[in-house]
């Protein structure tokens, strides 16, 4: 009789089905009477709050009304003696639990315990104790469910190989794509795919999931008035304390290479845009309109502290990469400043830097920082500006230019061939970052260095170009004797006369060298 009951109960609970609830007040005695109770007005009303996304009203209404009743019911009698009433009056209290409880656990409208307490205080009882040993029960619960999810999501981590998963099959892309909605286009892809994330992406979004289902049927049975922003908040709470808290260690790892630290940090992009899927999981657990979900509430606090990991995690792989770039652009050592000639194709260093690239670009693709090439600029001009290069002429300019023209085919291709032209289609190239050290090359290379002392060739051609710098660098340039001491002098005070205190101390450093040393012709 227990099963049957139960089985007609989780048939209701949809709300949309007119059932009459029989309770048997004794166990299979022939003929027997039941009782019986027809709850099918509580549903509907439940059902149309719930359509309208204002079912927290729906619950307000039917928890005063309920009180009301029990606090009618729970009035002694002045007029029976209570050893004549006391058997109705237990009556009432136990067919109010019986009723509760069928109404909770299928339409799940309510906390008996809180109304009851509610009741209780208004007869002069004590029950703060009870309903404070009630929250920390709460509390105690997702304390350990916490837990469990933590050892979970490090084991996560933990098993990880940082690598992006190859789905081959149209069930596993169902499986650890579509199911927490990380699908960047709605088109299903061809065959196998390689998705921008590894496996331990859709593995914590079923830790996540689970946690969020847990988390609802427990306060769901605790009948929680709320259980939507209690879920919320222990949501985040996991989000925030264990899922961030555990990539952030991993980020901050000393044995993290250049290949985990990209993966890292498009796994913390993917897991930012997937708290928007959480969120709605929780709102559907809870019974809230997904529609609401677009309100400036619906957003998960832990959203914002996923993008700064995602942040540390590009900050960590720059750093490396530019490590690992500086072992290769030590151009102070690998290039002949004074050369009596121009060594045919590029430095054997811009071919390693080339491989490097090369393999860095197959495993990042739209994950590799453009800040990397920017890094080979600045240690281009950081050359030439360097205390251990005295002097250089030509011949070494026209080897430098050399290696940035294959940089700058390189960076061309590889920026078509991966797909990048058309991620920033709107602005940003690879070529864009070596603009500095290109516009010096073309101005070492041109024959009327003091065209750069007119305001508008300046910001035609050289904008990217800083003013100290090119006083500086063509200072050392020993090849400069075309143009005369009187107007390499008029461009130097030209140029350092926008800063006032820097700018005396070059305009010094200038005059002494150009003294000391004499004519360029003499040189």
């Amino acid at each position: 009789m227990q099963a049957r009951q139960r089985e007609v109960e989780e048939q209701s609970g949809s709300g949309l089905v007119d059932l009459a609830f029989a309770l048997d007040v004794g166990e299979a005695e022939e003929d027997s009477s039941a009782l019986k109770f027809d709850l099918t007005p509580i549903y509907r009303a439940c059902h149309i709050h719930k359509c309208l996304g204002i079912q927290d009203r729906f619950r307000e209404y039917y928890y005063n009304n309920w009180l009301l009743q029990l606090n009618s019911d729970l009035q002694i009698s002045s007029v029976q003696p209570f050893l004549e009433y006391h058997q109705t009056l237990l009556a009432l209290v136990a067919g109010y639990f019986i009723v509760e409880d069928r109404v909770m656990r299928t339409a799940g409208v309510k906390d008996y315990v809180t109304l009851l307490g509610a009741t209780l205080r208004q007869y002069g009882y004590e029950v703060s104790t009870l309903l404070d040993t009630v929250d920390a029960t709460k509390e105690k619960y997702h304390n350990l469910l916490r837990e469990e999810c933590r050892q979970q999501i490090s084991s996560a981590l933990a098993s990880d190989t940082y690598k992006q998963m190859v789905l081959k099959k149209e069930s596993e892309y169902q499986a650890n794509v579509l199911s927490f909605q990380l699908q960047a286009i709605d088109i299903m892809p061809a065959f196998p795919f390689v998705a921008p994330f590894s496996s331990m992406v859709p593995e914590t979004c079923r830790i996540v999931r689970s946690f969020i289902k847990d988390s609802v049927n427990y306060l769901s049975n605790d009948g929680c008035m709320n259980a939507f922003n209690a879920v919320r908040k222990y949501l985040d709470s996991i989000l925030i304390d264990v899922l961030n808290h555990d990539i952030l260690n991993s980020i901050s790892d000393d044995a993290l290479g250049v290949s985990q630290a990209m993966q890292i940090a498009a796994n913390a992009s993917v897991l930012e845009r997937a708290c928007n899927f959480f969120l709605k999981s929780a709102a559907i657990e809870c019974g809230i309109p997904t529609r609401s979900m677009d309100r400036p509430h619906g957003i998960l606090t832990a959203q914002a502290v996923l993008n700064t990991a995602h942040d540390e995690a590009y900050m960590r792989l720059l750093d490396l990469v530019n490590y690992k770039l500086d072992d290769y652009m030590s151009l102070t050592e690998n290039v002949s400043w004074t050369s009596d000639d121009v060594p045919h194709g590029g430095h054997e260093y811009m071919n390693e830097v080339i491989v490097y690239l090369d393999t860095l670009m197959s495993t990042a693709q739209q994950i590799l920082p453009l800040d990397a090439l920017c890094k080979i600029s600045n240690s281009i001009v950081g050359a030439f500006l360097s205390d251990s290069v005295k002097r250089f002429n030509a011949n070494a300019v026209m080897a430098i230019n050399n290696d940035l023209k294959i940089l700058e085919n390189f960076a061309d291709k590889r920026f078509h061939s991966t797909g990048l032209s058309e991620i920033y289609k709107d602005g940003g190239s690879f070529r864009a970052c070596l603009i500095e050290a290109r516009q010096l090359i073309n101005l070492l290379l041109s024959s009327q260095l003091e065209n750069f002392m007119n305001p508008v060739i300046r910001e035609k051609n050289y904008n990217s170009l800083e003013h100290k710098k090119v006083a500086l660098i063509c200072d050392k340039f020993k090849d400069s004797a075309d143009c005369s001491n009187d107007i390499m002098f008029c461009l130097f005070v030209e140029l350092v006369s926008h800063s006032s205190v820097a700018g005396s101390v070059l305009v010094e450093h200038i005059v002494i060298s150009q003294l000391v040393q004499g004519p360029r012709s003499q040189i």
